[in-house]
This record gives C-alpha cells, structure tokens and sequence, in this order.
C-alpha cells in the first residue's frame, strides 16, 4: 500500500513517498502533498523516493506536477534515495535533465540550503 508524509523542518519540507506510486495514488497524494506545502509557505522541497519501487506515469505526472508547482514559487525541489527501477524511468523519459536527483539526504540538504 502506497503512503507519504510529509516534515516540516526550519526553511524546508521533506516528502517521503513509499509504495508504488500509481494512477490510484497520485491525484490524492498530489492535491493532499500540495496542500499541505501551500499551507507551511515553504517551497524548498525533497523528496525521498527510496520506498518507492514502482511509478507509472500518473506518479510521473505527480513529479512533474510538482515540479511545476515549487518552481512557479520560486522554489527548490530536489529528489533523492531513486531506486534503479525509477531512476532508469526518469532517464528514459529525459526527466533526469529537469530533475535534481541526488543520492541521499544528507546531498538533498545540502542543494536546498545552498539555494536560501
């Protein structure tokens, strides 16, 4: 079963995505996650796809959707912890030119904060 939660920390928000992120998933996860970052009034973002071993393009479209959502912001968003299986489908698809994707947190943090 696909989950998320999502952290508010002092100038960023971690989204942690776990399960596989299908059609069924994504609309929800999508308005709930916006939601909640429209409410904190934060736009630097990562996202840790490391419990995520399957997506189709309607998770896809969740990325990109917010993507779209935290660079209309001027924010940041970065993704980290991709599994090979998702990390071969941001390439195929050329996301992997659009997307930060870096390795770990640690890496994840280090983008955001050299961006504030």
């Amino acid at each position: 079963m696909a989950s998320y939660c999502v952290k508010n920390y002092d100038g960023y928000v971690e989204v942690i995505l776990e399960g596989d992120i299908t059609l069924e998933q994504s609309f929800d996860f999508k308005e709930d996650i916006k939601k909640r970052i429209q409410e904190l009034h934060i736009y630097n973002v990562m996202v840790d796809l490391e419990k995520v071993s399957f997506i189709d393009s309607s998770g896809l479209g969740m990325l990109i959707s917010f993507y779209k959502e935290i660079n209309e912001k001027q924010g940041q968003i970065v993704f980290f912890n991709v599994q090979e299986y998702v990390r071969k489908l941001l390439k195929l698809v050329n996301l992997d030119k659009i997307f930060s994707v870096l390795p770990d947190r640690p890496a994840a943090l280090s983008a955001l904060k050299e961006t504030e």
